[in-house]
């Protein structure tokens, strides 16, 4: 079949679209168009030169170093900043108020925090006890280190003798120049009258208070040891502020004792007090208090605890 037979069919039937196949080649004509362009695009654009590996580590090295620098300086910047304080001056960091401390170099809150260690019973003995302080800025100790002066003052003691100690809670003698510290009689104090002493808060003072009523008082400081949760460190801290009258310590009359009472003293058990008890029923009162060693239930190392709170009329 001849398509091109004159009356039937036209060349130019096949160059007629419609509508739609016409939107369908303008769009094939754009992107080849685009296309075409971005080729020519690469072409013209002028080739990158490698970098050279050598000159790349030398850009990185200078831009570390210029990094370092800038931190060295301010660390310098720091560490010059932290040692710039005022001039030092003798002081007792353990009577010191807000203001001294700021003239020394100190901001109002850091202050503060020192003073608030110190009303907790804190004590200051050398500069070096500063440095427990988290508040105080790099440099401070060093700065104020041959300045600190805490006085050593001299004490004295019901049992005669003088013993140097460094603490700010104390009162002059009028009868001498010597310095006697505040005392706290522990055998006749309630729990406010025991937080006097520092480093004694709330919660040991209620601890040595109820045992000292179970005890019947104190006779050694040593048995403070015998509180719940007193440790030898924290002894050794609070008992130069300590005075213990033996006079005070209640007795139990060990003829005249029921075993109910004696079984609640601290220092003998249910057992022990159960035998002390029969053998007083069985050879009769006590004539001496060492008698009770006659019992042989109880050994030499608790009738030398319990022999304080025990008597023979």
């Amino acid at each position: 079949m001849n398509l091109f037979e004159p009356g039937k069919h036209s060349y130019k039937e096949w160059f007629e679209f419609s509508k739609k196949e016409q939107r369908g080649v303008i769009a094939l004509l754009v992107c080849i168009a685009v296309l075409i362009v971005f080729r020519v695009v690469l072409i013209l654009q002028p080739a990158h030169e490698p970098v050279n590996g050598s000159e790349y580590f030398e850009v990185i090295q200078w831009a570390n170093a210029d990094k370092q620098i800038e931190i060295e300086s301010e660390n310098k910047s720091g560490a010059s900043k932290s040692r710039n304080f005022p001039a030092c001056f003798s002081f007792d960091p353990n009577s010191c108020d807000i203001n001294t401390w700021q003239k020394l170099g100190l901001t109002e809150k850091q202050a503060a925090v020192i003073l608030k260690y110190v009303e907790k019973g804190g004590q200051f003995r050398s500069a070096v006890d500063l440095e427990k302080i988290y508040a105080i800025p790099d440099g401070f100790v060093e700065h104020v280190a041959g300045c600190v002066d805490v006085p050593q003052k001299n004490y004295v003691f019901d049992n005669g003798y003088d013993k140097k100690v460094s603490m700010s809670v104390y009162q002059k003698d009028n009868g001498s120049n010597l310095f006697i510290p505040v005392l706290v009689e522990i055998n006749s104090a309630d729990t406010l009258e025991l937080r006097r002493i520092p480093g004694i808060g709330p919660y040991f003072a209620r601890k040595i208070f109820n045992f000292r009523q179970k005890l019947g008082g104190f006779y050694d400081v040593s048995q403070l040891l015998d509180v719940y949760r007193m440790t030898a460190s924290k002894l050794d801290s609070i008992k130069d502020y300590i005075r213990i009258d033996t006079a005070l310590v209640r007795k139990l009359n060990v003829n005249e004792v029921d075993l109910a009472t004696l079984s609640l003293h601290p220092y003998i058990t249910k057992r022990e007090a159960s035998a002390l008890i029969s053998y007083r029923d069985k050879h009769g009162a006590f004539g001496h208090i060492n008698d009770i060693l006659h019992c042989k239930a109880i050994d030499e190392n608790s009738f030398q605890k319990l022999r304080n709170y025990l008597e023979v009329p």
